[in-house]
Formats: structure tokens, sequence, C-alpha cells
């Protein structure tokens, strides 16, 4: 992983493939979601003349069959739905809205803040970031942050609907 205040660069290898990320903050993007290459010049202008592995990074988004671009944000809903207008798909369904808005607030909470941890803005931040990391493999109970992430995902069973709900 790389840092510099504001964006941070990084390489993970899953066994079956090795995924590069770029990420970076800034105010709401004017950048069209459907023109892959401006989205690709875009990042290229934000990392131009950054170290670590970011050149080959950009080199290998460049070639890129699997290229994905996309804000990180948050969205606070207070309803998925009101009267005959819905937020389409499952959330449709007032029933699912129910089981779901707990669920639903308890990941936004523990997401809360993630952006400025992922992407810190300061050094200071990068170096505490950085040193957190170092600390959670040496602590003798490391698998703790695994089972608080998978918490909350795990919290939830889905229900299987009716098809003629879908229907109505």
């Amino acid at each position: 992983m790389f840092s510099v205040p504001g964006k941070c660069a990084g390489v993970y290898d899953y066994g079956d493939r090795t995924v590069g990320t770029l990420d970076f903050a800034s105010p709401v993007l004017d950048v069209d979601h459907r023109d892959p290459a401006a989205q690709r010049r875009l990042l290229a202008g934000v990392f131009a003349g950054e170290g670590w592995h970011v050149p080959e990074l950009l080199e290998a988004m460049e070639r890129a069959t699997d290229f994905f671009f996309d804000s990180a944000a948050q969205l606070r809903l207070g309803r998925y739905s009101t009267g005959r207008v819905v937020l389409l798909g499952d959330a449709a369904f007032a029933r699912y809205e129910q089981r779901m808005r707990p669920y639903a607030a308890a990941c936004q909470e523990q997401a809360e803040g993630a952006d400025r941890f992922l992407v810190p803005r300061k050094r200071s931040q990068i170096r505490m970031r950085d040193l957190s990391f170092r600390m959670l493999s040496r602590l003798p109970g490391k698998g703790i942050i695994n089972r608080m992430t998978t918490r909350v995902a795990d919290s939830v069973a889905l229900e299987g609907y009716p098809l003629d709900l879908a229907r109505r």
C-alpha cells in the first residue's frame, strides 16, 4: 500500500488474481460514468508523478479489461418507499425494508469514517493508519478485526419472497 495525503494505491493478491486500486479524496467529480477513457485520464492526472508501483498500476489500468471506476459514497435514506414511489429492487417491499433497516443502519454506522482511514488527508493520519496495520498483525487477538467486520454482515438472513409479490 502506498499513501500520500488524499491518495492511496494498493496491490492485493487474492490467490487466483491480483487487484490494483487507486483511491483518492475529492469533491464530487464531473466525469461521465459511461466514459472509461475520461475516467482513466482523470486517474492518470491525479496520480501522475507518484512513486512506488503507481506508474505500473497506471500502465496496467490502460490495458485492463475489467477496469472499474466509481465513487465511494454512503447514502442514508430515511425510507425505501413512500406511497407508490419506491427504490427499485428488493427494497420495494415494505416487509424487506422493515427487516433490512436495522441491518443497513448497522452497516452504515460501522463504515462511518472509513474514508478518512483508507485515504487519509494528512501525513500524520497516514502514519497512524500504517502503525495500526502493523500493530494488528502482532496482536494476540488479531482475528478480532475480521470478527468485527463480519459480525454485522452475518447478522441478517435473507428471505426468499414469493414470486407473486414481485408482480404487484
